[in-house]
């Protein structure tokens, strides 16, 4: 891949993650499709376009993809990829409403070292919401 596509790359992804902040998931999920023209996304960015399709209301979508996420990385043994995947299995957590399995692996995602940019892609802000979702039993994760 040249220095150009690689430049090019770098940058869908950053403004992609700019636009799921805006709140603009129709956006942020054209931004991915062209960056997967030019290479396949990392796991970290297949968790967070199933993130995208499900803001968008592809929940089905987006959690096939999590599914996904899940089986190709659970033997990896890079650190990007055990992110990656305990951020899916975190997410499927909150999705059924397992706050204790979610707090485990919000505790385990935390233990991972991994390049900012994954960071940026994968924030860890979930916890406050976790904690007060449990403490509003007629609240449930959406």
């Amino acid at each position: 891949m040249s220095l150009l596509h690689k430049l090019r790359f770098a940058s869908l992804l950053g403004s992609c993650r700019a636009s799921f902040v805006k709140g603009d998931a129709s956006r942020t999920l054209q931004l991915l499709h062209e960056a997967e023209q030019i290479r396949p996304l990392p796991p970290v960015y297949q968790v967070f376009k199933s993130m995208a399709l499900t803001r968008s209301g592809c929940r089905d979508e987006g959690a096939q993809l999590l599914r996904r996420v899940v089986q190709l990385t659970s033997s990896s043994t890079d650190n990007e990829s055990k992110y990656a995947l305990t951020y899916a299995q975190l997410l499927e957590a909150l999705a059924s409403e397992n706050f204790e399995l979610a707090e485990v692996l919000f505790d385990r995602a935390k233990g991972i070292t991994v390049k900012a940019s994954v960071r940026r892609a994968l924030p860890l802000l979930i916890k406050p919401s976790v904690e007060w979702l449990r403490s509003e039993p007629s609240v449930g994760v959406r």
